[in-house]
């Protein structure tokens, strides 16, 4: 694998700032790492947190998709991509299109037709509470502590929440349910494609 472009997609509920660390990583081993930010996602969490864009809540499954794929277009390179959860499954999606040399899906989403663990959907029901629309969500402290940062101390979680956690579309997050281009050819071949899960 000759590429030395990387690209690390966000999941839900933070930004493309979660992965500042990763990108100091890859870069010193010699790759060009990019952290796009999801549409309605850019900017310091602190800052959005406090005035949540107001296009984010119009974001969906799609409008990522297509952003992610023309961002790729662009790159001198097909590159390796890496993903987080809903950016997982955004990893998933674009190596079924064939935007990229490999990828690698970390506690990734599901896509259409595949469901998630109950623990999973207890966690973000009140994210996909069908009752709210298509509306904005921002989790509390709370939250974060019980679905993101349970390994860490309350106070370190606190901590997390003021420098990560970021407001989400609660279309976004509900679309992986019923739109059709959340499917995935299971059967189709593809690029390798790397799945690690925690629990």
């Amino acid at each position: 694998m000759k590429t030395k472009t990387i690209v690390l997609i966000h999941g839900l509920f933070v930004n493309n700032t979660s992965w500042k660390e990763w990108k100091t990583y890859f870069e010193a081993q010699g790759y060009t790492v990019h952290t796009p930010a999801n549409p309605g996602h850019k900017g310091d969490p602190k800052e959005l947190k406090k005035n949540i864009p107001s296009d984010l809540k119009d974001v969906g499954f799609d409008d990522v998709v297509k952003y992610l794929s023309a961002f790729i277009d662009k790159l001198p390179e097909k590159p390796i991509l890496i993903g987080h959860s809903f950016g997982g499954l955004m990893v998933q999606k674009l190596i079924d299109m064939g935007k990229a040399v490999a990828g690698v899906s970390i506690d990734g989403a599901p896509p259409k037709n595949v469901m998630a663990p109950f623990s999973t959907v207890k966690i973000v029901w009140p994210v996909v509470n069908f009752f709210k629309g298509n509306t904005t969500f921002l989790g509390s402290k709370e939250w974060y502590h019980k679905a993101f940062f349970n390994n860490y101390s309350k106070a370190e979680s606190d901590k997390l929440y003021e420098t990560v956690a970021a407001p989400e579309s609660r279309k976004l997050a509900k679309d992986p349910l019923f739109k059709s281009s959340a499917k995935l050819d299971l059967n189709k071949p593809h690029e390798p494609l790397l799945f690690i899960a925690g629990f």
